[in-house]
């Protein structure tokens, strides 16, 4: 049973994520290994950017550092960018980022939001902003 929290957060079962423990960061980066293109859109989807250089796209992967103990929650917002993850131009998978620490993985194997660390959620606001993407709280539009 979902439980209601202020903005819009419900927590998933417990059970859905003890089956994940310890594999959230390497269940995704072994589903994205071989991207070689990271488009990023605002939502709703307007293209901001495409990144194909592998050493950028290695970067903000190594960026990716999951707090499984904060995550599992899921928020109704609408999030705050899309990275699509494409492979020769196959879309391999779609990952939400909900300004200012969490991401999504839509249709993935996380049982909810994953948050990252504290460092890693300043490591990736620093990425974007040098890419001048300047990610904001969308918490307005929550249902």
């Amino acid at each position: 049973m979902a439980v209601f929290l202020p903005q819009c957060i419900i927590v998933k079962p417990d059970s859905e994520k003890k089956e994940m423990e310890g594999k959230w960061e390497s269940t995704l980066l072994a589903n994205l290994a071989g991207v070689d293109i990271i488009e990023v859109y605002d939502i709703p989807l307007k293209l901001r950017l495409t990144i194909t250089e592998e050493n950028e796209i290695v970067e903000l992967l190594n960026l990716i550092e999951i707090d499984e103990e904060q995550s599992g929650e899921v928020c109704f917002c609408a999030g705050s960018l899309l990275l699509r993850f494409k492979k020769q131009s196959l879309k391999i998978e779609d990952i939400s980022y909900y300004y200012p620490s969490r991401f999504r993985w839509k249709n993935g194997r996380w049982p909810g939001d994953a948050v990252l660390t504290p460092s890693s959620k300043s490591r990736i606001e620093n990425w974007f902003r040098q890419r001048k993407l300047e990610p904001t709280s969308r918490t307005e539009q929550c249902r």
